[in-house]
């Protein structure tokens, strides 16, 4: 497997209850304040055993409609 850094990419995400058990339940949750994740760019982040459903902020977007509940980073 070959591990390739990306640039960065400033996301919206949400942050699933009960780890990556979680995720379809968040990526639901997003979905509802994006409108559909089709024909966007989404990622999975697992952070210190915190899993967020993450999508990425495009042109157009107003981010304080997309803005999610987020916890300060440790």
């Amino acid at each position: 497997m070959t591990i390739k850094p990306l640039d960065e990419i400033p996301v919206t995400y949400v942050v699933a209850d009960g780890g990556v058990g979680g995720s379809r339940a968040a990526f639901d949750r997003l979905e509802a304040k994006v409108g559909s994740l089709k024909g966007r760019r989404f990622f999975g982040a697992l952070r210190q055993g915190e899993y967020r459903a993450c999508v990425a902020i495009e042109p157009g977007d107003e981010p304080a409609a997309l803005t999610a509940p987020r916890r300060p980073p440790t």
